[in-house]
């Protein structure tokens, strides 16, 4: 009988520390596997995080630059414009009024010499008929 009893108490301490030991074990795989599924959802997370907004980063300093440079280029090219036609309209205007003025001056001045020419021929050839008829 005492073995029986031994026996009884051994199967029962057995049975209580494997029942103990099961669940300890399965509360600390538990734990293990939440903290690990945790941790590696937390670093899944932060990557994706962090690569969605150096996207979208990127993506605006790319846009943002590409605006800049367009404007830029946009205004540089109309002032570069705006200069040349500036300057060839300055030199057309220069040139038309130089020939004008030359072609005025020179027909003003065919003009004036053209008349006084003839005056002076008319007033000496009438100088002189008057004084070989008198």
């Amino acid at each position: 009988m005492h073995k029986a009893v031994h026996k009884a108490l051994y199967k029962a301490i057995y049975e209580a520390l494997h029942t103990t030991l099961h669940e300890a074990l399965h509360e600390t795989l538990y734990e293990a596997l939440y903290e690990a599924l945790h941790e590696a959802l937390h670093e899944a997370l932060y990557k994706a995080l962090h690569e969605a907004l150096y996207k979208a980063l990127y993506k605006a300093l790319h846009k943002a630059l590409h605006e800049a440079l367009h404007e830029a280029l946009h205004e540089a090219m109309h002032k570069a414009l705006h200069e040349v036609l500036h300057k060839a309209l300055h030199e057309t205007i220069h040139e038309a009024l130089h020939k004008s003025l030359h072609e005025a001056l020179y027909k003003t001045l065919h003009e004036a010499l053209y008349e006084a020419l003839y005056k002076a021929l008319h007033k000496a050839l009438y100088k002189a008929l008057h004084e070989a008829l008198y």
